[in-house]
C-alpha cells in the first residue's frame, strides 16, 4: 500500500493478492514433513536415504540398533558401502545400480557390517524418488536384518 499526491488529490494504491493455495500447500508440505518423519522415527525396519551417489542423508532409528552405532551421526555423510560385506561389495553395487535394474518390488539379499565387524543377513528394496525431470534425487533403502531366518 502507497498514497500519492496528484493534483491537489491523495490517492492509495494497494495491491491484494489470494495467497490461499500458497498458505494450503505449505500447509500440505508440513504435513507431509511430519509424516516423513514420522515414517522414519517409528518404523520397526531399517530405513537409509541416500544421495544418487550412495551418500547416507537420513535414516531411522533402528539402524543404529541394528547395526550398533550409538548415532546417526556415526553414518550420516557416510557412503553406505562402508556398510557392506567386502565380498558382496560388487554384487551389491550392481544389484543396487538404478540404471542396470529398475525391477519394482526386487527384494535384494547381501550380507552386511555392523559397527565392530560383525556380519549380518540382510534383506532390502530400493526405492528411487525423482524430480520432474524424472532424474534421480533420493534413493530409499528399506532393509531387515534376516540372520536369525537364515541359521
Amino acid at each position: 500500500i502507497f498514497a500519492i499526491k496528484e493534483n491537489n488529490e491523495s490517492k492509495i494504491f494497494g495491491v491484494i493478492r489470494n495467497i490461499t493455495e500458497a498458505h494450503t500447500a505449505h500447509i500440505k508440505l508440513e504435513e507431509s514433513e511430519s509424516l516423513y518423519r514420522a515414517v522414519l522415527e517409528y518404523s520397526p525396519d531399517n530405513i537409509l536415504i541416500t544421495n544418487p551417489d550412495g551418500v547416507i542423508e537420513h535414516l531411522s532409528p533402528f539402524v543404529n540398533k541394528t547395526l550398533g552405532y550409538d548415532s546417526p551421526e556415526e553414518l550420516i555423510g557416510k557412503s553406505i558401502i562402508n556398510l557392506i560385506h567386502p565380498k558382496e561389495l560388487s554384487r551389491f553395487v550392481a544389484e543396487f545400480d538404478l540404471e542396470y535394474d529398475k525391477t519394482p518390488d526386487k527384494i535384494f539379499s547381501f550380507k552386511c557390517l555392523q559397527k565392530h565387524g560383525n556380519v549380518i543377513d540382510v534383506e532390502a528394496k530400493r526405492g528411487v524418488i525423482t524430480n520432474f525431470e524424472n532424474e534421480t534425487q533420493k534413493i530409499i533403502i528399506v532393509a531387515r536384518d534376516v540372520t536369525e531366518r537364515n541359521k
